[in-house]
């Protein structure tokens, strides 16, 4: 009798231990740009997501920011609306991926026409990550390719994403305006990924990995 009370128990705490956000990676909610907002990426292209076909290399506009001198692409980011700025995060599992947020230190600037500027704390970007989610034929369409091999497959972990979206503006003047963004690698990170021959896993200890930046133009 003691035996099966003491199974019930173990039974129970281990029900519990699986309901854990810990385990939250084997139901992972999916993630889609929001429609309709003017998206910004770290090489100053942005681009427009409206759900109509299910596939994003149609529901997908690309522009540029920035005038380049390409007319055909470059399209300047309206005065007054909701603006986002995002990049993604690919790791091996669902903590590696969820602890990205952590790990970096990421700080925005944003300065513009008139004294425009706005500044965002590291503290005010980890809050922006949308946590772990996995890849689907949306994701890969989307990136033009599917999940990364792994170095070791016996490991037979699941490759997952993490996105950084920032909320930016809205810009109030006409002009051009500079983003700025630095990495700064606070925590030790280790990659189970498998990129371009390297070996691995690697390990990254912590330091800077500079600043980046673009010009976009509202009007």
């Amino acid at each position: 009798m003691k035996r099966r009370y003491i199974l019930l128990v173990l039974t129970i705490l281990m029900l519990a231990l699986l309901a854990s956000p810990a385990f939250a990676g084997k139901n992972v909610e999916q993630f889609r740009p929001p429609e309709d907002v003017p998206t910004l990426t770290l090489g100053g292209w942005g681009f427009t997501y409206h759900e109509d076909t299910g596939d994003p290399t149609l529901d997908v506009v690309w522009w540029q920011a920035y005038d380049a001198g390409d007319p055909d692409s470059y399209l300047p980011i309206p005065m007054g609306v909701d603006v986002l700025m995002t990049f993604g995060w690919e790791a091996a599992t669902y903590g590696m991926a969820k602890n990205v947020a952590h790990q970096l230190a990421i700080t925005i600037d944003v300065t513009g026409p008139d004294g425009y500027s706005e500044h965002y704390s590291p503290a005010e970007v980890e809050s922006c990550w949308t946590g772990p989610y996995q890849y689907d034929d949306w994701w890969t369409a989307f990136l033009g390719s599917g999940p990364s091999p792994f170095f070791n497959p016996k490991i037979g972990a699941g490759d997952y994403l993490n996105r950084l979206v920032v909320p930016l503006g809205p810009f109030p003047t006409e002009g051009q305006y500079h983003f700025s963004l630095n990495i700064y690698q606070v925590l030790p990170i280790t990659d189970l990924l498998y990129w371009g021959g390297e070996p691995r896993p690697s390990h990254y200890p912590p330091g800077d990995w500079g600043t980046f930046g673009f010009d976009f133009y509202v009007e």
